[in-house]
């Protein structure tokens, strides 16, 4: 009736484990007491959790990996405490199967489930509002592609107390992924968590796509497009051609396991190197999907506080673009040491450092704009400055690990733990704070407190280079990746700097929490009421702050690029003239929510063999598609009397004054 899941698969008996759990469940249920207790409840469903609106959907995808980036970054804490204590004859407090799941959840966690999900919310809030559109292309796919992305938070959190999640690190490579090897749910949770999760984020790819190249403003072209667009139609392209591999693989390895195959079995006829090529095929596009938006939101930032055009706006796209391409020629740089041969590992590891170049390009562009700019040093300018030096120094370390013979060094080793987070979190993470800091009075309406956010920015800085620098070394001395105890004392005093980095960006991220409430508290002194706080220069900054749900009761007119910053330098309004028409928008729908709910029971069902409950949540995912689709009534109307003071954006004669 129930299949594998019983009494056993809670594991009372440990205490990290049950009072982590305990206190998710606290939260959860303070929150709910808190919204009835204000009586909320209806607010919540019918403002937000079913809403179509672009900009409340990148909300709820970013206050969840926000939630999601504290999840990780606790088992941060853990891990380095771990290795920190775990050294001669201490011993620690993880049990190596508890830390394999540590660090293997911690991956999943932060690339899937914080980094991606951060952008996205990023892209979901401005990239209309810089194209011109009143909302995307698909708005329920939207809504959808929400909540399949919260299915699967919903899972990877459950395998806390609810079973086991996989202790073979992020990558799940075989054999040690297949049954014989991993028999609990572990592995099941992980195939169907990321399975789900990345269905919805093919839809978002899917959509974006078409909202940038179908519902851009007259006059916007291409090449007049802002670089964040840009760089989010590139990292669309991205997902739309590498989340089919990721879920081919995984479906592949379901079988696997489900149904007896061999797909990754070298005994039973398969190959497991199979899975290790096609998961890099899907692997390291990654990579540049998490990297090109922050790259493009850098790119806004520069220009805006340097006061002056974007240099080399051409050549930024284009190298945007050559990373695009060669972004699926290099994977097989992840395991030179898996023996294809001194000819391929030669050719990956020449394509590998020629995408170092248009890399290049985007550095020198942002320092070319920077030089003799009239440069602001706001929040967000300091996490773009800390972001190009971090950036940087992970990217040589990179091109070092692109020679296959220092690759077999060094590929096992801390050294490749140090260079891949001096990237994710020197560009992604960054990236996505800066972007936070810099949109956030768009869509707040005020702006977040610069003293504790520049706080902030310099306890991340200096702690992300005492928790990794030391690993750098680390790997040279030979200390390899994914172990929860070290022999070798001469390591420890390098082991407790890391520790103590943790430390300080630990303060940081308090510092950015403190920030948020210090800055909702206050919001009356830092109130927008502008709607370009920061003297922008592109279209999002035209509309109030926060914009009305329609984004623009008139669709601008574009004759430039940095389209807004051209409107105020010639003093015309940044809308067309004429008499306003009624606007046609999207009901807010409950659909979405009802097919993330069914599809967290169909993978639930699934992780732990109850099929008749699977067959249910099938069921329901398609019975709710079809209520949906018979549904004639999803748009209303907006009437011309409703529009009236809603495009009341920036005056055009403020432009070059300061915020």
């Amino acid at each position: 009736m129930l299949g594998k899941l019983g009494l056993s698969a809670i594991p009372f008996r440990d205490p990290i484990i049950m009072g982590a759990f305990g206190f998710m469940i606290a939260c959860v249920l303070a929150l709910g007491a808190l919204v009835t207790y204000r009586h909320r409840w209806g607010w919540l469903w019918s403002e937000w959790l079913t809403s179509v609106d672009h900009k409340r959907i990148g909300v709820m995808y970013i206050v969840v990996a926000i939630v999601m980036g504290l999840r990780g970054f606790a088992d941060v804490v853990m891990m380095r405490s771990q290795l920190a204590m775990a050294n001669g004859a201490g011993q620690g407090y993880l049990p190596p199967e508890h830390y394999d799941q540590i660090f293997s959840a911690h991956g999943v966690i932060m690339i899937f489930f914080m980094a991606m999900p951060f952008l996205i919310g990023l892209i979901n809030i401005a990239v209309p509002l810089q194209i011109g559109a009143r909302d995307v292309a698909f708005p329920f796919l939207n809504s959808v592609s929400f909540w399949l992305f919260m299915v699967g938070v919903v899972l990877v959190n459950l395998s806390l107390a609810v079973g086991e999640f996989a202790r073979t690190g992020w990558a799940a490579y075989p054999p040690l992924s297949e049954l014989p090897y991993s028999p609990g749910v572990g592995v099941d949770y992980y195939i169907w968590s990321l399975e789900l999760a990345g269905i919805g984020t093919l839809l978002t790819g899917i959509n974006f796509l078409v909202t940038i190249l179908a519902l851009r403003a007259p006059g916007m072209t291409l090449m007049r497009m802002p670089v964040f667009t840009w760089t989010a139609l590139c990292t669309m392209i991205l997902v739309i051609a590498a989340f089919p591999i990721l879920t081919v693989v995984l479906g592949l390895l379901a079988l696997d396991r489900y149904l007896g195959m061999h797909f990754f079995t070298n005994g039973g006829g398969g190959n497991m190197m199979l899975y290790v090529n096609l998961f890099w095929a899907w692997g390291h596009p990654e990579v540049y999907i998490l990297v090109l938006p922050a790259f493009g939101i850098f790119s806004e930032i520069v220009a805006t506080f340097s006061g002056k055009r974007l240099f080399g706006y051409t050549s930024m796209i284009w190298a945007t673009v050559a990373i695009t391409v060669l972004s699926f020629v290099v994977w097989l740089h992840h395991f030179f040491t898996m023996g294809a041969g001194g000819d391929v590992n030669a050719v990956f590891g020449i394509t590998t450092m020629i995408i170092a170049v248009p890399t290049g390009v985007k550095i020198f562009n942002w320092l070319f704009t920077i030089f003799r700019g009239r440069l602001r040093f706001t929040t967000p300018m300091l996490w773009t400055l800390g972001f190009i030096v971090t950036f940087v120094f992970g990217g040589m370390s990179g091109v070092m690990l692109a020679n296959p013979p220092a690759d077999f060094v060094l590929h096992n080793s801390q050294f490749l733990i140090a260079h891949f987070h001096n990237t994710i979190i020197g560009g992604t993470v960054f990236g996505a704070i800066a972007g936070f800091t810099y949109w956030f009075p768009k869509i707040a309406g005020f702006r977040l407190n610069e003293r504790l956010g520049k706080s902030a920015f310099f306890c991340w800085f200096v702690g992300f280079y005492l928790t990794f620098v030391p690993l750098y070394i680390l790997g040279f001395l030979g200390m390899t990746r994914r172990v929860n105890y070290t022999g070798n004392p001469a390591w420890r005093p390098l082991l407790l700097l890391a520790a103590a980095g943790v430390a300080v960006t630990a303060a940081g991220v308090v510092l950015l929490l403190v920030q948020l409430v210090v800055s909702v508290l206050q919001r009356s002194a830092g109130r927008d009421r502008s709607g370009d706080p920061w003297d922008g220069r592109t279209l999002e900054w035209s509309v109030p702050s926060p914009p009305p749900a329609w984004n623009f009761s008139r669709i601008p007119v574009v004759t430039g690029r940095d389209a807004f910053w051209e409107m105020k330098r010639g003093g015309t309004a940044p809308l067309p003239a004429g008499t306003r028409e009624p606007i046609h928008a999207m009901r807010n729908t409950g659909a979405g929510v009802f097919i993330g709910a069914f599809s967290l029971v169909a993978g639930f069902a699934m992780t732990w063999h109850i099929w008749w409950l699977a067959v249910v949540g099938v069921a329901g995912v398609i019975a709710t598609l079809v209520v949906r689709a018979a549904d004639d009534a999803t748009e209303y109307e907006i009437p011309v009397e409703a529009l009236a003071g809603e495009d009341t954006g920036p005056s055009p004669t403020r432009a070059g004054t300061s915020p």
